[in-house]
């Protein structure tokens, strides 16, 4: 009898946890939920680039402004100053030798970087389901968004970016090219603006 106690209150714990797991699941709607609700944040980065014809990889650090729904800041303050500026569907590149706009429709690699950016950044799944097939792993404390492209022009130069975070902050930016050159951006949040 006791055992069979002991049975039913095990199968009962089961159904409870399999019953309470879907609700437990963390998706790429709650992500963007989540996201939806900054207005604009600030951060630290720090990125290393490895391109197999350096013999060392390339460091950058500096800070990041984001404004929802599509501003996106960087500031490179080291090794040398560099400002870019992404304003909608335009760039604004300043360096020690002068400044030059692009529009990102011209540029596929900047364009699926930059919308992988911002489309986390505000929360927005079209905007990044457009470009790219999504994979989301791990819960609202630590997860991890991987990205693949959808178009042959930017699966010819991107292998895959992972977007790791924790709550509403993004805390890694990983993307890996198909030569086999990479780069990772490390994100310290600063301050966020709810609304």
């Amino acid at each position: 009898m006791r055992r069979l106690g002991a049975w039913r209150a095990m199968a009962l714990a089961a159904t409870l946890v399999a019953t309470a797991a879907p609700a437990l699941a963390f998706d790429l709607a709650e992500l963007a939920a989540s996201r939806q609700r900054v207005m604009e944040g600030t951060a630290r980065f720090h990125e290393t680039r490895h391109v197999s014809a350096l013999a060392a990889p390339v460091e950058r650090e500096g800070t990041l402004l984001y404004r929802r729904p599509d501003y996106l800041e960087m500031n490179v303050e080291s090794p040398r100053t560099e400002r870019m500026v992404i304003n909608g569907r335009t760039l604004r590149l300043t360096t020690p030798s002068g400044e030059r706009t692009l529009a990102l429709d011209s540029e596929p690699m900047l364009l699926a970087w930059t919308e992988s950016l911002r489309a986390t950044l505000a929360g927005d799944v079209p905007a990044l389901e457009r470009f790219f097939a999504t994979s989301l792993s791990g819960d609202s404390g630590a997860w991890k968004l991987t990205l693949e492209p959808r178009e042959a022009i930017l699966r010819a130069q991107i292998a895959s970016i992972v977007i790791s975070g924790a709550g509403d902050a993004i805390r890694r930016i990983e993307m890996r090219e198909q030569g086999g050159d990479d780069a990772v951006m490390d994100i310290a949040p600063q301050r966020m603006r709810l609304p």
